[in-house]
């Protein structure tokens, strides 16, 4: 059986090394450097997870004009999926019920491309029939423990034939739950963690402006919060990992564009959750137009969604979505993906490589940290209610004693094994205004110099009177490590 192991991040911490690095020069006797610091290295066996909704469709997979699709599932489109960036592959099903076979023909494609899957199954021996069967019932944990024991034939079946696939690394069990199916999804998880050790079992939660109901279910009225919909899955599943999605880009009254100010906030609690738990979190954005959320269209539309997720420690991106949907845009008012209905590659897809190629090569570094937690510093003319909502920010950045900026910056601090820390320095400004941000902190005295991480480069900075000068791009952030 080819086997492909995932990576708990209860275990990362064991995996993740820093190996190499030469923290100082000589100094003169007086504490001061004489010799500049190595440039530090680093090892890691975490990849940054960058996936999709959304891959090419198969045949006859579409919604009304578009329901007669040819087959787009070609080594061609697959491997243009690949090149924009993405390692992970989320394949979703159409309006027909998706097949094990084109299951098979997803997995045999990202094999082909080099990239990873995570499987939906929704035949009727897929984990999504069971939890939804599961909670039309009211089942408990126990009883769904029941239903998976009498169904467990006909879904090793399913299951033992994806894992003949290196693409295959687990399944994706459940898109946006209420609360109301934590118990039959935590038995399900535990029946396939029992059964398929090596793989991942993924769920994907809601973001903090999802109606009550479709939070909480039939606990809907009892004085519920978003934190405790978040609080009571970790509880009640105990996942490996934490997902949500959260689409931020969207179209006012007079048609301008905004950001929802809420973002902030649902970053900030699965950040805290992932912190307490010791797991990864990862975060869904949006790349396509649809409802009242406006298409992406620049470079800093969404390199503002990705850095602002990174300085609260997210660690993978996906997005929604990179096919534009197979349904006209009077339906759901769905237009402007990363490539087309038809797979043609559109000015986005360019705009999102640019960013992914820069998360990718920065991971090395920014993976061998553990987010500690985030300050924000407002520094235009206007009070950022986004700031408002992130009520338990760090009280200091250690070993940074001032911070002076010209508009408004998000700072997350990180740390390693060590006890050493770094930090996301993240332009906060609307992404819609294209304001740069001059951004200068001050370090505590025993720092000579810092690692700048910016834009896919890095560079060795030498501190004036311990002070880091820097103009960060709208959009952008930069990764900075100080350095004895």
């Amino acid at each position: 059986m080819k086997k492909k192991i995932s990576i708990a991040l209860a275990s990362i911490s064991l995996c993740v090394s820093m190996a190499g690095c030469t923290t100082g020069g000589t100094t003169d006797g007086g504490g001061v450097n004489n010799n500049p610091p190595e440039m530090p290295t680093y090892s890691t066996t975490e990849t940054f997870r960058i996936g999709n909704w959304g891959v090419p469709p198969h045949a006859n997979s579409g919604y009304m004009e578009y329901a007669n699709n040819p087959d787009y599932c070609t080594e061609e489109h697959w491997t243009n999926l690949k090149n924009c960036g993405f390692n992970l592959a989320i394949p979703t099903a159409g309006v027909n019920s998706y097949s094990v076979e084109a299951i098979k023909r997803d997995l045999e494609m990202a094999e082909k491309v080099g990239m990873d899957v995570l499987v939906r199954d929704n035949t009727s021996a897929g984990f999504e029939s069971i939890i939804n069967f599961a909670k039309d019932k009211g089942y408990n944990y126990d009883q769904t423990k029941q239903v998976l024991e009498e169904r467990s034939e006909s879904l090793k079946a399913n299951i033992d034939q994806y894992v003949e696939y290196d693409s295959f690394i687990g399944i994706n069990a459940y898109d946006e739950p209420s609360m109301d199916y934590y118990e039959p999804i935590a038995a399900c998880q535990d029946w396939f963690l029992k059964n398929y050790p090596e793989y991942e079992f993924y769920t994907n939660l809601l973001p903090v402006y999802a109606t009550p109901s479709q939070l909480y279910g039939k606990k809907n009225g009892t004085g519920l919060s978003y934190v405790d919909y978040v609080n009571e899955y970790v509880k009640e599943v105990n996942p490996a990992m934490l997902s949500y999605d959260h689409y931020p880009i969207l179209q006012d009254w007079d048609q301008s564009a905004y950001v929802k100010e809420d973002f902030l906030y649902n970053l900030n609690v699965f950040a805290q959750q992932a912190k307490k738990k010791n797991t990864p979190v990862y975060i869904y954005l949006q790349t396509m137009g649809f409802f009242s959320n406006l298409p992406i269209t620049t470079y800093e539309e969404f390199a503002w969604q990705c850095y602002t997720s990174l300085a609260f420690g997210v660690r993978g991106i996906m997005t929604f979505q990179y096919w534009t949907q197979l349904q006209a845009e009077y339906h759901n008012n769905v237009r402007g993906g990363i490539v087309d209905r038809d797979g043609t590659i559109t000015p986005l897809y360019y705009e999102v490589q640019k960013v992914f190629n820069e998360i990718t090569a920065m991971q090395d570094v920014y993976l061998h940290y553990r987010w500690d937690g985030v300050k924000t510093y407002e520094g235009g003319r206007v009070i950022n209610d986004m700031f408002g909502l992130v009520t338990d920010q760090l009280e200091n950045l250690n070993d940074v004693t001032e911070v002076e900026t010209d508009q408004d910056i998000i700072i997350g601090q990180f740390t390693d094994e060590d006890g050493e820390y770094a930090y996301m320095v993240t332009n906060a400004v609307s992404p819609f205004a294209k304001q740069e941000v001059n951004v200068k902190l001050t370090f505590n005295k025993k720092y000579d110099y810092v690692m700048l991480v910016k834009k896919g480069t890095r560079e060795l900075i030498e501190l004036d009177g311990n002070v880091l000068e820097m103009t960060v791009g709208n959009g952008e952030g930069y990764f900075v490590v100080p350095l004895k």
